[in-house]
């Protein structure tokens, strides 16, 4: 039985082998380019923090609309929504350094209130 066996093993080894090797020639020919595009609603070229500010709280009201519950607290709402305003930063990746992405990320959460409260 182990006689049948070892051809069959012999060649399945053989052929994993040719697979694998022919994988990396083509990784090794053809590496892929990874280009991270920033999304579109970021500015194009450099932006001033002004614009910057603009441009997130833009993105921020399209993303929200009908997702929050205005009906909570408004520190609640900021809470809540405060990790997706550090996403939209993130994605748009500025040239900020830790202080003023830390103020970017204020200045868009305080902006927040509720309907009630712009009244």
């Amino acid at each position: 039985m182990r006689e049948a066996l070892a051809p069959v093993v012999a060649a399945v080894v053989i052929l994993a082998l040719w697979v694998v090797a022919r994988g990396l020639r083509t990784i090794r020919e053809q590496p892929k380019k990874v280009v991270r595009t920033p999304p579109a609603w970021v500015p194009k070229g450099p932006a001033d923090y002004d614009t910057l500010l603009r441009a997130v709280r833009a993105e921020l009201a399209r993303n929200l609309v009908g997702r929050v519950d205005w009906t909570r607290p408004v520190e609640e709402i900021r809470q809540s929504i405060r990790p997706a305003v550090e996403h939209l930063i993130d994605t748009a990746n500025p040239l900020l350094n830790r202080i003023e992405r830390g103020r970017l990320i204020q200045e868009v959460v305080d902006g927040i209130k509720s309907p009630s409260q712009s009244e």
